[in-house]
C-alpha cells in the first residue's frame, strides 16, 4: 500500500468485511472510538478494555499520520472498491491492485481532512497522559490537517472519485469543519477553534426548506451535526445547542410535532434499513452522553430520564434483549441469559476462504 506514490501506507483498517481504507469512514470511527473512551473511562477500566482502546485508536491514528506526508496532501483511499468486491478472500492474498489517492491543494476535500483532524485531536486527549509525546504529535498533525481543510474547500469525492459510489460526502463538509474545531478546541484549550466551531455550525444542514438544523438521523460517518449539537451544548452551556441536540433526542423518544422515529415491534429505532443496529446504538450513545449532561447541570430531569432509558433500552436490545433472544454483538452471550450470536459476519478476513468463494468453508475459519 502507497507504493505508487513511493509511501508506506501500510496499516489502519480496512472498511466493513472489506479489504479497501476509505478514509472518511475511518477517521470517524477513530473519532466516535475515543470520545466513548473519554466520556466513559470508567466502563472501560471496569471492563479491562482501557488498553484494547488505545491499542485500536493507535493502529488507526497512526496509518492517519502517514496518510499525511506533507502539510497540504492527505491519502484518503487505498484499493479500488470493483476489484475488490469481485475477489472475496483473505486480504493477505488479495491479487487486486492497490491504487492510493490523495486530496491536494488543487483538488481537496474539507469532509475527509477535517474529520481525520478530529480523530487525531480526540485521541491525543486519550494520550495526553500516558505518552505526551504521542499526544503532541497527533496534536500537530491535527492541526495541520485542520488548516488544510478550511484552507482550502471542497468535497473529497470529488476528487477522490474511486469513493464514489461507496462513501460519498452527502452531507457536504460544514459538519466536519464545525466537528474538527470542536475537538481541536477540547485538545488545545485554544479558543479560536470555538470560534471556527460556531461559524460553520451556523452553515450545517437544515430541515428542507426551514431554517431548523436537521434533527430526524443521527450521527453517522457522513453527517456529525448531532453530535456537534451535543458537544456545542456541552460547552458553551446555551440555548441554542441544548435545543437542537434535545430537537434530535425527542425524535427517537417524545417526537417532535407529531414526526417520530419509527420502531420495530421489539423496540429498535429504525433510521435507515441498512445496518439498523449502529444507528440505533449511534442515537443511544447521544442519548445517554447528553442525559448525563442535563443531569450533570440540574436541567430538565423528565427529558434526562427520557434519554437515558431509550439509550439502555437500545444497547440492551442490540445485546439479546430482543424477540429472537440473538445478541448482534459477535461473541457477546448477555450475562449467559443468550447463547446465540451471528456465527458468520460477512468479512472476508474472519471467513478465510482459499478458493474465492463465500460458499467455502461453511462457515467462517476465524
Amino acid at each position: 500500500d502507497g507504493a505508487d506514490h513511493g509511501l508506506d501506507l501500510t496499516g489502519g483498517y480496512h472498511d466493513a468485511g472489506d479489504e479497501v481504507k476509505f478514509g472518511l469512514p475511518g477517521a470517524y470511527s477513530m473519532t466516535t472510538l475515543a470520545w466513548g473512551g473519554l466520556t466513559s473511562p470508567s466502563g472501560y477500566t471496569k471492563a479491562a478494555q482501557t488498553d484494547y482502546l488505545k491499542r485500536n485508536l493507535k493502529w488507526g491514528t497512526d496509518y492517519i499520520i502517514k496518510a499525511h506526508p506533507s502539510p497540504h496532501v492527505f491519502y484518503g483511499q487505498v484499493g479500488d472498491g470493483g476489484s475488490d468486491h469481485a475477489f472475496w478472500g483473505p486480504p493477505e492474498v488479495n491479487p487486486s491492485p492497490r491504487p492510493s489517492y490523495a486530496v491536494t491543494e488543487a483538488c481537496p476535500g474539507s469532509d475527509l481532512t477535517g474529520e481525520s483532524a478530529a480523530a487525531l485531536a480526540s485521541t491525543s486527549l486519550l494520550f495526553k497522559s500516558s505518552d505526551p509525546a504521542y499526544a503532541a504529535t497527533l496534536l500537530s498533525h491535527a492541526r495541520s490537517l485542520y488548516e488544510f481543510a478550511e484552507s482550502f474547500k471542497g468535497k473529497y469525492d470529488a476528487c477522490i472519485t474511486a469513493a464514489g459510489g461507496y462513501y460519498n460526502s452527502w452531507s457536504g463538509y460544514a459538519d466536519e469543519l464545525t466537528w474538527g474545531a470542536i475537538w481541536l478546541y477540547k485538545a488545545t484549550g485554544d479558543s479560536s477553534y470555538l470560534t471556527k466551531a460556531r461559524t460553520y455550525y451556523a452553515t450545517m444542514n437544515k430541515m428542507q426548506q426551514t431554517t431548523t438544523p436537521e434533527f430526524n438521523w443521527t450521527i453517522n460517518w457522513d453527517d456529525k451535526s448531532f453530535g456537534a449539537y451535543v458537544l456545542m451544548a456541552e460547552l458553551t452551556n446555551e440555548s441554542q445547542y441544548i435545543a437542537d441536540a434535545e430537537r434530535n433526542l425527542d425524535w427517537f423518544t417524545t417526537g417532535v410535532n407529531g414526526s417520530h422515529v419509527n420502531t420495530t415491534p421489539g423496540g429498535e429505532v429504525v433510521v435507515d434499513v441498512w445496518g439498523t443496529a449502529r444507528y440505533a446504538a449511534n442515537a443511544a450513545f447521544l442519548a445517554l452522553e447528553f442525559s448525563n449532561y442535563l443531569t450533570s447541570k440540574g436541567l430538565d430531569p423528565a427529558r434526562a430520564s427520557a434519554y437515558h432509558d431509550f439509550g439502555v433500552r437500545q444497547i440492551n436490545y442490540i445485546l439479546g434483549d430482543n424477540p429472537n433472544h440473538l445478541s448482534y454483538l459477535v461473541g457477546f452471550t448477555n450475562g449467559g441469559r443468550n447463547t446465540s450470536w451471528p456465527r458468520n459476519p460477512h468479512s472476508r478476513g474472519a471467513h478465510g476462504s482459499w478458493s474465492n468463494n463465500i460458499q467455502e468453508p461453511a462457515n467462517n475459519r476465524h
